[in-house]
């Protein structure tokens, strides 16, 4: 991949959630969100951009909590549906369901969230450093 930055491109900032659909097939540390025909559409993701990557309650090894981000790289269309690629950078703290409620306000009239639902959401870059505001990346 290009580096985005290098032509002036302005990442857009995204929350996706991982269920339990993509437990097994497509865990969170994969580096792959599937946007599944009829649950998610791909709001114009492009490489470059940033996705808070979120567990829902339907997601049993992170459990109402975002581990990590993800810089987008290319995005695969597969068929029916698209694969969005991603640089997958784990946090050295998990971002708790709370935190995240508090500081991203693109998610107060989402009732599913939280539970079991599959999304992919445009947020905004102030929401997203709110939400990231003590946190810092594990870096490899």
């Amino acid at each position: 991949m290009a580096n985005p930055s290098a032509s002036g491109y302005k990442p857009k900032y995204f929350l996706a959630a991982f269920g339990s659909i993509h437990h097994a097939a497509n865990p969170i540390e994969g580096g792959n969100y599937p946007l599944l025909a009829g649950y998610v559409t791909s709001q114009n993701v492009q490489p470059g951009d940033v996705i808070l990557l979120y567990c829902t309650g339907g997601y049993p090894s992170h459990f109402r909590e975002a581990p990590g981000v993800g810089i987008v790289t290319d995005i695969d269309a597969k068929g029916n549906s698209k694969i969005i690629n991603y640089w997958y950078l784990p946090f050295n703290q998990a971002i708790p369901l709370e935190i995240l409620k508090l500081n991203i306000p693109e998610l107060e009239n989402n009732t599913n969230f939280g539970n079991r639902g599959n999304f992919l959401r445009a947020i905004s870059k102030p929401s997203f450093n709110a939400a990231l505001a003590n946190t810092f990346i594990d870096w490899p």
